[in-house]
């Protein structure tokens, strides 16, 4: 019995010097990016935050960044927000998800900045946008969804992030309402077009 009772006491302080409650530690922000300290040392170890006794909030620090798993919970329990730091940076993929459990957007980054594919859903589970990044510049085809699953929307951008191709509007009926041309970011008259 004595041994149990230790064996818990032991985990029990060690566990504690490798989490803090959120409201225990001090921010510092410089240079975009916040510094949290513990007893005037810069935190390592796991960060918890309450509220009306479930945890809200969860995550990992390394010498007082951002780094590791970052999760932030709903009132109830389920998951609302997760994401990866590496020394106070985004890196790999943050994941969105609606109250009834459904995703409403994921996305991923490298050094900080939207890199690859980023889809955002309707609650109902059907994709509302999707669109690519490289390097946090918007490229290639975007589009957007009406709830029911169909095209509202279809445009594109060139490497550079400019507006670039045909930009088309669709109703709900899926029928074209809208279409504009454009160049490397500047808007082409359709009489134009007609020379090209």
């Amino acid at each position: 019995m004595r041994t149990v009772f230790f064996l818990s006491f032991l985990f029990i302080t060690c566990q504690s010097d490798n989490f803090v409650l959120f409201e225990k530690l001090q921010e510092n922000s410089s240079d975009g990016q916040t510094i949290f300290y513990y007893k005037n040392k810069k935190f390592s170890g796991k960060v918890y935050k309450k509220f009306k006794g479930q945890i809200s909030l969860e995550f990992e620090l390394k010498d007082g960044r951002y780094d590791g798993f970052f999760k932030e919970f709903y009132p109830e329990g389920s998951i609302k927000k997760e994401l990866n730091y590496e020394n106070g940076t985004l890196q790999g993929y943050e994941n969105n998800y609606f109250e009834n459990g459904l995703m409403s957007e994921t996305v991923n980054y490298n050094n900080g900045k939207f890199h690859g594919s980023r889809f955002v859903y309707w609650e109902n589970g059907i994709v509302k946008e999707k669109n690519t990044f490289i390097n946090g510049v918007l490229v290639g085809n975007t589009t957007y969804y009406y709830s029911n699953g169909k095209i509202r929307k279809e445009i594109k951008f060139d490497s550079q992030g400019k507006k670039d191709g045909e930009w088309i509007d669709y109703d709900v009926e899926g029928n074209k309402i809208k279409v504009e041309y454009f160049k490397s970011g500047i808007k082409l008259d359709w009489k134009l077009l007609l020379l090209i």
